[in-house]
């Protein structure tokens, strides 16, 4: 990581200018081509090994197209971040059963404001109180309140657990997932079970469209809990370890979860995980024969 920071340094500034970035010359002197290099330099960090700046990334996305010299700044600070922690990661550690899979997925969303508002998602997949897979971007709409946002995010977290497992499971006879949510709100209308009259009214139609149509969110999210099996479980915000992929907060705690020592303690849920019962991932035309029951080959 050390060598890589300097690269970017040195490649992307040139050694003159990498020489000279304390203090930080003014804008001109790297430009907006220097920066759209750094950023996707670091972009790459980000989204492989680097969950802690996986929101400082997705923040300085938003200057490719007019770049301001505070976010060359903060882009600057975050090269020099990375340089000085090299040993933070993903550190792979065995588990007691290499055929068992638990993994436990933290997800929430920040509510949008006057200047950005679109709300942040942010999820993170935890196996063995290791960071695998993360995400942290904005969500393609203005959410109209808190409830949407959290539900989208837990929406697109479902489905990133859904992946994650189909990828793994010919290597596992047993996985487990859990996504923790710290909106009560929306864990009190996912458990609920009760569609609006609307929603009732339209499922027919979404159902016999297939991939045709945008399926509502809370109805989507129920469906796939209830399909595949997936447990969702409240969390209390101090434990929930993604709200650092949606807020600028300290980072101490997903950080210690990247570092190479053995001595961590387990991520909140991971007791409520273990006693889940093992996920049910069936294809879509398996799970429509058996909805047919007649055992007739279906056509493309």
């Amino acid at each position: 990581m050390a060598t890589y920071c300097d690269d970017l340094l040195i490649l992307g500034i040139g050694e003159d200018a990498a020489a000279t970035i304390d203090p930080l010359k003014d804008i001109v002197t790297c430009g907006v081509k220097v920066f759209r290099t750094l950023l996707g330099q670091v972009g790459y960090v980000a989204s492989c090994t680097r969950p802690d700046v996986a929101l400082t990334y997705s923040y300085l996305s938003r200057f490719l197209a007019s770049l301001t010299e505070r976010a060359l700044r903060l882009l600057l600070q975050t090269v020099r971040y990375l340089r000085s922690h090299p040993s933070l990661g993903i550190h792979v550690r065995p588990s007691s059963d290499p055929t068992k899979l638990t993994a436990i997925e933290h997800g929430d969303s920040s509510f949008g404001n006057a200047t950005s508002p679109h709300p942040q998602t942010g999820w993170v997949v935890f196996i063995n109180n290791s960071p695998l897979i993360w995400k942290s971007r904005r969500q393609s709409r203005v959410a109209r309140s808190t409830t949407r946002a959290e539900v989208l995010a837990l929406e697109e977290g479902i489905d990133a657990a859904l992946h994650f497992a189909n990828c793994t499971a010919p290597f596992y006879s047993n996985i487990r997932v859990g996504i923790g949510c710290d909106a009560a709100n929306v864990l009190s209308l996912l458990l609920s079970g009760a569609s609006s009259s609307a929603e009732c009214a339209l499922l027919p139609i979404i159902r016999e469209m297939q991939d045709k149509a945008c399926v509502v969110p809370p109805q989507a999210a129920t469906d796939l809990v209830e399909q595949h099996r997936i447990g969702i479980f409240k969390i209390p915000t101090d434990s929930n370890l993604s709200d650092l992929l949606t807020k600028a907060l300290d980072l101490g705690a997903l950080t210690r979860l990247m570092s190479p020592s053995p001595s961590l303690s387990p991520v909140f849920g991971s007791e409520i995980v273990s006693s889940l019962p093992p996920l049910a991932l069936r294809d879509r035309l398996m799970m429509e024969k058996e909805r047919r029951g007649d055992g007739e080959e279906l056509t493309a």
